[in-house]
Order: structure tokens, then sequence, then C-alpha cells
């Protein structure tokens, strides 16, 4: 919009400045305020989309606004002659000539003041279900048509009106609550706890902070590096606890940890490991078990790592059919040696317990044989009469005597 006898400007340029307001183009110090600092792409309007674009001035205050939202703010106290002739959508002075605004223009309106950032709000609001501002008998006449009490919802207090006035809609509102779900802060670190439920003295506390909350709790910086948590009534961001685990080498799970570890100078960061140049660092040294057990016994399992880490299975297989039979369990600690139980109960035959470690490693895997054995049943021994023993005894004597005579 141009008014072309005195100079001033509303424009907008899409390749830097955005919607810029001034008095001369041709003369960069002769601008208002502009949305961007010949900054190519900052620009808030979106081609094929309206953008309800308000321009203030409050004193020496110059402001921009897009959809609402207040774009940039300058202090300029030059004075603004005066204007007759208006031209919407075309400039023809100051270099302006023969340029035409490529778009829809529509719901054009200019107040004599300066327009607070609520009502240039509920202008929005209103174009977005349709509401023109503008009302009236003729081509000539504009005007506001106020809020009332009953369509802001209001039954106390003094509130805008939306046109530059103010409504009085009854005695100053008292901050009541009958319970603690009408008193809300949104500050979730703190209590909302309503004082004198009911009574006309009842008012609103936050002051009681609640008890220290796990992360996630409160208002998220935007830094997945640090924790969100309530800390004596505050959101705190506390960086997050090392989160490297078995890790060597290379940065942590969560990239917050730049480096886990230094791997020596003969050694490369693999898969977040340290390997050798010479082969992987961490294999399988032995496996052992005990054998053989009677069922339902405890099966002494020892499992011997190269280097500290901390096994990526042990199973209990059948020997013959490498059928699945359980899981031993072990400890998360990570260790050289590793002493694991296990519990035969129920079983009988061959078995082997198999062990593997994470790659890289030189032994991944490896198995030890165990057998587990019924138990044995006790063997009766019949009673015998002392009369029958004697005379046993006596017939092996005499069959030694007989062979003596001869």
């Amino acid at each position: 919009m141009q008014f072309s006898d005195s100079g001033w400007t509303l424009l907008y340029f899409d390749h830097d400045t955005g919607w810029t307001f001034d008095q001369d183009n041709d003369d960069p110090f002769n601008t208002f305020v502009q949305e961007c600092d010949s900054d190519p792409g900052c620009t808030s309007t979106e081609a094929g989309e309206w953008t309800f674009v308000t321009l203030t001035r409050e004193g020496d205050e110059w402001s921009i606004f897009a959809n609402g939202v207040l774009l940039k703010s300058r202090t300029e106290t030059r004075d603004l002659p005066g204007a007759e002739d208006v031209s919407i959508g075309y400039g023809d002075e100051y270099d302006l000539g023969g340029h035409y605004f490529d778009g829809l223009i529509d719901e054009v309106a200019i107040w004599d003041h300066a327009l607070p950032i609520e009502e240039i709000g509920r202008h929005y609001c209103n174009g977005l279900e349709g509401k023109g501002y503008c009302v009236g008998g003729g081509d000539d006449s504009c005007v506001c048509v106020p809020e009332t009490c009953v369509s802001l919802g209001k039954t106390c207090g003094d509130w805008p009106d939306g046109c530059g006035g103010t409504l009085n809609c009854g005695l100053p509102c008292a901050i009541t609550c009958n319970d603690d779900s009408e008193c809300n802060d949104f500050d979730p670190c703190t209590h909302n706890i309503c004082i004198d439920p009911g009574l006309p003295s009842s008012v609103c506390d936050y002051s009681t902070p609640v008890p220290d909350l796990p992360p996630t709790s409160c208002s998220d910086d935007g830094d997945v590096c640090t924790l969100d948590i309530c800390v004596v009534g505050v959101c705190d961001h506390p960086p997050i606890p090392n989160d490297c685990g078995a890790r060597e080498c290379g940065p942590s799970p969560s990239g917050c940890v730049a480096s886990c570890g230094t791997c020596l100078p003969s050694e490369s960061c693999i898969s977040n490991m340290c390997v050798s140049s010479s082969g992987p660092l961490a294999s399988i040294v032995s496996l052992t078990a005990d054998s053989p057990v009677y069922s339902g016994d405890t099966v002494n399992i020892e499992l011997v790592i190269s280097k500290e880490r901390v096994p990526k299975a042990v199973e209990i297989r059948d020997v013959l059919t490498n059928v699945f039979v359980a899981d031993v369990l072990f400890g998360a600690i990570p260790r050289t040696t590793h002493n694991l139980s296990f519990d035969t109960a129920g079983l009988e035959g061959n078995f082997k317990v198999v062990a593997s470690i994470d790659p890289p490693c030189g032994i991944c895997e490896m198995s030890a044989i165990f057998s587990v054995v019924p138990v044995a049943e006790p063997v009766s021994i019949p009673e015998v009469s002392p009369l029958v023993v004697i005379l046993v005894a006596f017939g092996v004597l005499a069959i030694a005597g007989l062979g003596k005579d001869n």
C-alpha cells in the first residue's frame, strides 16, 4: 500500500527484508521498520497462504505484526506527512512504477489510534472465522464493534472492549476457590493449594514446592543432553548421567558423552570396542562345567573372558538335538571370570552349556558338556539267621579239611 503524495509505503520484499515500511524506497535510511535485516528466508509469510499484516505506531515506536504476532519494532522520531491518494497493490513512485502485488488483498483498514496487541489478535481470530472487523451503513464508514461482558463471559472486573474502551463487568474479581482443583499455575514443580476453600478469604497458593520429580517432569529445555526435573520446586536441567555402559570407546548411545574411553595406540575403535591391529582383544578363554552330577543337583559353571565383558548369552542345550533347554542367569557387571550355576532338577542325560559374547572378539562362542545322572536307588540286603551263617561257615571249613586229608 502506497500513499503517493507523501511517499510512505508498506511493501513486501520476498528476497531479503520481508514486510517493510518506509518513506522513500530509494533511500535505505528512510526505513521506519522492516521484518528482516537483509536475511533471505526469514520472512513469516508463506506463498499460497493468507497473512494478516498489521503496522502500528505508538509514540515513536513502530511495529510490524503478522497473524497477531510481533515481528519487529523500531524507535523512529520522524513524523509522517499527510496523504490523500492511496494505491493498494500497485506502486508508481520511488522506483516502484509498474510493480504490482503478486497475490490477493482483502479487509484493508486504517485506525486513528495504535491497536493493542490483544485487539490485533482478536481481529486475526475473527478473520479465521470469516468475520470482518468493520461494519457500517456506507462505503465511507468503518465502525469497531465493541465486545460486551456477555460476549467475553465476564461477570466481574474491568476488561478491554476490543475497540480502545473499557468494559465494567461488576465488582473487582476476587481470587477465590472451593478446592485445589480450581487452582492451577501450570507449573508442575509447585503444589496448587486452595487456602480457606469456599470462604470469602479463600485464595490460591502456589508457594509449596512438590517433591523432587524424575526426568521429563517439567518443561523441556530442548536439549537432549539434559534432564528436565523438579528440584525443590524449580524446574532444573542438569546434564544426563554418563550412559556409556559397556562401551569402551566412541560416543555414548545418546551422543551426549563425546568419548566413552580411549583405546591404546595399537588399537582401533570398532563398534564401540577397542580392537588391536593384530586381532580382537576380547575372546572366551575357557568354559568349564561340573560333570557328572545327580539330577536335582547344581552344576557349577566357570566362564573366563580375556577382557572384562558381560556375556551376551549363556544357555543349556541338549547335546544330541541342540534343543534349547534353559537360560543361565548372569550378572550385569563386566568381569573376566563369571562363576555361574544351574539347577538340574528334572534333567537326565547329556547336555552342554553354550556361552557367547558380542563381537568384536576372537572366540565369540564356546561350549562345555556335562552329564546329569539319575539318583541311585538304595540296595536292600535280605536278613539271614545266625544258624544259617554258622552252617555255611562250617561247611566251608569241612571242605577245606577234607582237602588236607587227601
